[in-house]
């Protein structure tokens, strides 16, 4: 090591050591006393003095007499003969972690997914870095603005839709109370609030707790079932059946059992869009034409022959001056002749009808 390393070293070694307790700011106390090796018996930590070195020193850790009583906060002067002699063997102790991420404990205020240790679970207290508190601090603030600016924009129809992500049914109720959860969640559990902005599978998560929801699926001994089909016995191997083609029947199933009204609409609505695209592909029916009285069809299709209309006839018969003794009780009772008889036909009936 150069000469330039060393005094470096020298000046950037710790002058305190701070620990704090896993707990948070409690009234959490630890006796510690000096620790054995498992393997070989020794005295962790401590130093292997002899009687006459331990008669010059001025502090010597005695194993079964030397202990202290560690509590959030508790400071070590390294500059301190005492303190740096003690610290040696407190952080040999398996209670002891040498940093926050040492620990899987959620200290007050912070999230359990910060800590991916799970081997920190004997841990009580751990040594405190303000730089790397400093930096987590930031990392916080830095998700929890992101997570309320995500529940800020969402609409009063998605709001109902993440509350459920986020593990609480909110159907009924005002939208300002679902935004009050949300808000306090961003807060509270940021990461929770950002890994449900993330989840590519957020539909089919809702269409799983809708499921639930209405007991179309179970949970029975820790495995979902869909009726009698064992689906898995986590919301991912759900997710994961659920988007198995060789399941669509099933899903469809449980679609229809979650809003039969809906599945119904929906059915007869792609009914009439088939139909109507059908109805789009297939030629027009042709449209018969009218005759009118002595026409016919040619081989074209179009009528031919006189045709007669009202115009045509000078003067229209008046059936109201027939004579009400000639065998009718009322003329109005009489049936008029048809508008489109030619006048030769309604002379005839005329004089059938004076008879």
């Amino acid at each position: 090591m150069s000469n330039q390393s060393l005094m470096t070293s020298v000046v950037d070694a710790p002058k305190l050591v701070v620990l704090k307790s896993c707990y948070g700011k409690t009234n959490h106390k630890l006796r510690l006393e000096p620790c054995r090796d498992g393997r070989t018996g020794k005295w962790l930590g401590v130093a292997d003095l002899s009687e006459e070195e331990k008669r010059n020193s001025k502090y010597v850790v005695e194993p079964g007499v030397t202990f202290l009583e560690i509590v959030d906060g508790f400071t070590f002067d390294l500059t301190k003969l005492k303190d740096a002699t003690d610290w040696q063997w407190v952080k040999e102790c398996p209670q002891i972690a040498g940093a926050r991420e040492e620990t899987n404990h959620a200290i007050k205020g912070e999230e359990q997914e910060d800590f991916t240790s799970y081997e920190g679970a004997d841990k009580e207290f751990f040594v405190f870095d303000e730089q790397a508190e400093e930096e987590r601090e930031e990392k916080r603030y830095s998700k929890e603005r992101k997570a309320e600016n995500y529940v800020g924009d969402l609409s009063n129809t998605m709001i109902y839709r993440v509350a459920r992500l986020l593990g609480s049914n909110m159907d009924g109720a005002r939208p300002s109370a679902v935004r009050n959860y949300l808000s306090t969640k961003a807060r509270k559990h940021p990461q929770q609030v950002l890994d449900v902005q993330k989840d590519p599978a957020q539909k089919s998560r809702l269409f799983m707790y809708a499921a639930l929801d209405k007991e179309v699926i179970r949970k029975r001994g820790g495995v979902f079932y869909y009726n009698d089909i064992a689906l898995g016995t986590t919301d991912e191997q759900v997710l994961l059946w659920l988007g198995e083609d060789r399941n669509y029947t099933l899903v469809r199933g449980i679609a229809n059992a979650i809003n039969p009204a809906e599945q119904a609409k929906a059915t007869i609505s792609q009914a009439n869009a088939e139909l109507f695209e059908q109805t789009l592909q297939e030629p027009a029916a042709p449209v018969a034409p009218v005759l009118q009285p002595y026409q016919s069809i040619n081989p074209a299709g179009q009528p031919e022959g006189p045709a007669f209309t009202n115009e045509d006839d000078d003067d229209a018969l008046d059936l109201s001056d027939i004579d009400a003794n000639a065998g009718f009780s009322e003329p109005a009772s009489l049936t008029p002749a048809p508008a489109n008889l030619t006048r030769a036909q309604r002379e005839k009936l005329a004089r059938e009808a004076k008879k």
